[in-house]
């Protein structure tokens, strides 16, 4: 087969298994016509040509053709024009199957002006598909398969997409056995029924598969598991992890959502009896088994607050569950821990005998109680939460109109403020916005007071922790240019055998797994001393050097953003920010990617020479930065950024929320 027939291959592979009309088909890097020749060339093991089905060839055509289908046949009158599209193909055969012809097949005609209209079709083979499912999971290392990574190699070699320089090691063997291989392909294919059952919203269809996950779950735990946690990333290849992100599903959506809590809580005790697949899940685990318990227990209330309590507490010793899911279990065991303090309180009143004359003596209980509520937590739970302090961030309030709709989850509009500069929300092609949302509405008032500003909400931190972690990402670390650093030589720690299985990766294996930083800690705390000890000027000229490096080329590595943040604004952004301050964001993000890279402010503005002096520099030359999460009316903080502006305030970070409101009373300006 030639080239084009190959790459038009590709190309419908990663469409699945379904009929395609040629003429819908566009490539630039394919001769569309001579690729489909050379598959109709090769025969029917691979594509299929001819559909027969009446009713497939339907569903192919568009609703705009249906429609003028079913009028050219006389079918659609003006009282019909609102038909969808299902009742046109209902209509169109019913009348093919029981029109009378004095000559011919009506049912063959109808096929043969359908084919007509659609052309040309293509469709490849399910045995092939298989096949080629089996071949991607092996060398791709796909974890999904209803992904394509094959896709990510054809525009790599159109020169499309630009991936990272790296050393591909495939040394360490992915599965041990064919028969782990063929196990973890039986998994992914399950996932993909499971989610194609939740897509196409026939949640009941997915409960016959709750005890066969089950077993094969049990069946499989332990298998494939390296000790040693700089390849703990390998778990992910396993069916133990499938099957127990499978269960994760069950327990959290499907089983509640079907009112089956029995079930649900059964599932999530037998996650949380093992430590070796879904850590960075146990969080959410343990909030749903405390919720479950609270809500739909089948004691009594006041039992179902104290085990939930006890659940609550474990959760907080469990050193696994983050600090995202420790701010929201917390706040349940706070309030559990008051309501039974109250409980405990009023029934501690009632035993106090009440004497004339003497001084009344409380009760042990009492006496326990009087210190407070948090005396029913124990010691080494407040210890762990001692760092954990909510701070509470200044909150600044604007008002604005706010534009009528009642669509429920849709985001609000707003009205143009009157005093709003020209062209300060134009698009690229001049188009002014015909109504502003939230986060432009703050923006607009903020930069009433000077600020510059972007709604990136993520993606500078991604950006920034993709630049100045490039080196700890792919390549062993070289002395930087911006200083010099006697002595320093590469820490061979920074790069981790098999974290690179494809030249295709946008980021190394271990990246969404507790092994990244574990690791790599010593070559990531040396980084980060070193651009902790930065001056701002040599930290913008260290990221604007590795930007410039990579930007032109577009590529496509961990949490890098090129079109969120322009190349101008972010060195401008990055000389106002304090070396310090950054360095302990990207640490956080370090050591828990996955848990981490979400919940940042919307807002991210600066002023150009404001701040203070230090180090000798003088104030002229130094900016202020601030982060600003918006919220609207009737919107609240998620416990990831109650953590995230907890830990920016930490850090020295000048963070504010801000509440925009629809006319409710003059602007509360704090004091800048």
């Amino acid at each position: 087969m030639d080239a084009n027939g190959q790459k038009l291959f590709v190309r419908l592979f990663s469409r699945g298994c379904k009929w395609i009309r040629l003429s819908s088909l566009k490539y630039r890097e394919v001769d569309i016509p001579l690729g489909y020749a050379a598959l109709c060339d090769a025969g029917n093991t691979l594509v299929s040509c001819e559909l027969d089905s009446l009713e497939e060839l339907l569903i192919i055509m568009s609703g705009v053709e249906l429609k003028a289908f079913a009028k050219d046949s006389q079918l659609l009158t003006s009282q019909q024009k609102r038909w969808a599209k299902k009742d046109c193909i209902e209509a169109i055969m019913l009348h093919a199957e029981n029109q009378s012809l004095l000559i011919g097949n009506p049912l063959e005609r109808t096929k043969k002006r359908v084919k007509r209209i659609l052309g040309p079709l293509v469709k490849l083979r399910e045995s092939v598909i298989d096949v080629f499912e089996r071949v991607m999971v092996i060398y791709f290392r796909s974890m999904d398969i209803l992904e394509r990574p094959m896709i990510a190699g054809i525009l790599s070699e159109v020169e499309r997409w630009t991936f990272p320089d790296f050393e591909v090691d495939r040394s360490k063997d992915i599965f041990k056995t064919r028969q782990a291989a063929v196990e973890y392909f039986d998994a992914l294919r399950l996932q993909a029924t499971i989610e194609k059952c939740i897509e196409t919203r026939r949640v009941s269809d997915c409960l016959q598969h709750v005890s066969e996950i089950q077993l094969r779950w049990e069946a499989s735990l332990g298998d494939g598991i390296d000790q040693d946690v700089s390849q703990y990333f390998l778990s992910q290849f396993t069916s133990a992890r499938v099957y127990t992100a499978l269960l994760t599903t069950f327990s959290l959506d499907i089983l509640p959502t079907l009112r089956q809590h029995a079930a649900a809580l059964e599932i999530l005790h037998i996650l949380l009896s093992q430590q070796r697949h879904g850590r960075g899940s146990r969080g959410k685990w343990w909030d749903q088994l405390s919720h479950l318990t609270l809500n739909y227990g089948e004691s009594s209330k006041s039992d179902r607050e104290e085990y939930a309590l006890e659940l609550c507490v474990e959760a907080i010793r469990d050193p696994l569950v983050r600090a995202g899911w420790l701010v929201k279990i917390r706040r349940r065991m706070e309030r559990l821990a008051r309501l039974i303090w109250a409980r405990k309180m009023e029934a501690d009143a009632a035993m106090v005998p009440v004497v004339v004359g003497k001084r009344k003596k409380k009760s042990a209980a009492a006496k326990i109680l009087d210190s407070g509520w948090d005396e029913l937590v124990p010691g080494d739970v407040r210890a762990r939460l001692v760092d954990l302090t909510i701070r509470d961030p200044t909150e600044t309030v604007f008002t604005g109109t706010k534009l009528p709709d009642n669509a429920t989850g849709r985001k609000s509009r707003w009205d143009i403020p009157d005093d709003l500069p020209v062209g300060f929300f134009d698009s690229e092609d001049g188009a002014s916005p015909v109504s502003l949302t939230v986060e432009q509405v703050a923006l607009a008032r903020y930069a009433h007071r000077g600020y510059k500003g972007l709604h990136i909400e993520n993606a500078l931190f991604h950006h920034l922790f993709g630049l100045l972690f490039y080196t700890e990402l792919y390549v062993t670390p070289t002395l930087t240019s911006v200083v010099k650093t006697e002595g320093q030589q590469p820490d061979p720690q920074s790069r981790q055998p098999s974290v690179f299985q494809t030249r295709f990766q946008t980021q190394p294996l271990d990246l969404f797994t507790d092994g990244f930083y574990a690791s790599r800690s010593t070559a990531l705390e040396s980084r980060c001393n070193l651009l902790s000890s930065l001056s701002r000027a040599e930290l913008a000229r260290l990221v604007m050097e590795t930007d410039a490096r990579l930007r032109p080329r577009s590529v496509r590595g961990a949490g890098l953003s090129w079109t969120a943040i322009p190349e101008t604004k972010l060195e401008e952004l990055v000389m106002c920010m304090h070396p310090p301050a950054l360095v302990a964001v990207l640490t956080v993000m370090a050591q828990a990617y996955k848990d981490h890279c979400g919940g940042l402010p919307d807002l991210v503005l600066w002023k150009v020479g404001g701040g203070d002096a230090g180090d000798g520099e003088r104030k002229e030359e130094l900016g202020h930065v601030k982060l600003v999460e918006v919220k609207g009316p009737g919107d609240r903080l998620s416990e990831k950024q109650i953590m995230w502006m907890d830990v920016l305030a930490a850090a020295g970070w000048d963070v504010e929320i801000c509440k925009v409101v629809h006319r409710a009373g003059p602007e509360v300006v704090p004091d800048d």
